[in-house]
């Protein structure tokens, strides 16, 4: 199987990569380096959309790879490859998992790269970079992501993905790290913008922490709009207590039914658990709101089967 790695085609090579990281074959670390540096010759025509090199650079980042200089060439790295309209850079993912191949083999310098990196003009290199911070998890990453949460974000364009927010990711990064010591930052952010109110909810839904609900209950309580009280149904219910069951299920019958909605899709989480399921009914034929019994029918159908 190695020998395919010595394949000119970038299609056959990335998957090939893929399984020599996923069976974790360290002894195919140089075949892995001189295929790397084969497909950065021509590399538009080569491998395009930089297939093979970004498997191989992940593969490389599993395995160990001591290759300081790979790797740091790799966090610089761009291909602009012809698309319809103006060429793309498509490496995005090669200078994120570079990244993560530095601390990886703790280099010196690999915190400093990051800091580069989540600033990337691509979401992709950002998120896996952010991603990277959340599992070395030391203070300098907390520190690193609290200020990439509090710098000004990028103008947003529903058409660039690109120009997408990396809030999400960040603050279930900084609730990751430390729980304890991130959830009064990231509150602060449940009475910014709609946007960081949602992510900030979902990282506090996803903690687990012991406040979680209370916090989420009580900015619920706070809101007078349809759509935000909506939105945070769902970090309600990840925080998986019965007390967040039990308000969702009376949000579910008393809340005006576009809050109600959100709330019955919230408590899907719940509906491998029979018990909880004949609850959420009950509620739901109480309310005799047909959109409540429609959307209820739908979205558990075949649940009982």
């Amino acid at each position: 199987m190695l020998g395919l790695l010595k394949h000119r085609s970038n299609h056959v090579v990335g998957p090939v990569a893929e399984l020599v990281g996923a069976w974790e074959i360290e002894s195919a670390l140089p075949e892995l380096e001189e295929s790397y540096n084969r497909f950065l010759v021509n590399s538009i025509k080569t491998d395009p959309g930089c297939v093979a090199k970004r498997a191989i650079v992940e593969a490389m980042t599993k395995l160990g790879s001591s290759n300081s200089e790979l790797f740091l060439e790799a966090v610089s790295y761009i291909q602009l490859d012809p698309m319809w309209g103006p060429p793309e850079d498509t490496a995005a993912g090669i200078r994120g998992l570079a990244g993560r191949g530095l601390f990886s083999m703790h280099f010196p310098g690999a915190m400093s790269v990051h800091v580069d990196l989540i600033h990337d003009p691509k979401i992709e290199t950002r998120r896996i970079a952010i991603d990277s911070l959340a599992e070395i998890g030391t203070n300098e990453c907390e520190l690193i992501l609290r200020t990439l949460a509090n710098c000004p974000e990028r103008p947003f364009n529903k058409d660039d993905p690109d120009t997408y927010s990396v809030m999400p990711e960040c603050l279930l990064a900084l609730m990751k790290i430390n729980t304890e010591r991130s959830i009064d930052f990231v509150v602060r952010f449940l009475h910014g913008i709609p946007e960081h109110m949602e992510s900030a909810a979902l990282a506090i839904g996803e903690s687990r922490h012991p406040d979680a609900y209370n916090v989420l209950r009580k900015r619920y309580e706070e809101l007078e709009d349809e759509e935000s009280k909506g939105a945070l149904c769902l970090p309600i219910a990840l925080t998986r207590t019965e007390e967040a069951f039990e308000s969702l299920c009376q949000v579910m019958e008393n809340e005006p039914v576009p809050i109600a909605l959100f709330a019955l899709e919230a408590l899907g989480l719940y509906s491998a658990d029979s018990d909880c399921l004949d609850r959420i009914h009950r509620h739901v034929m109480q309310r005799k709101e047909d959109r409540l019994i429609g959307q209820f029918y739908t979205q558990f159908s075949g649940e009982n089967d």
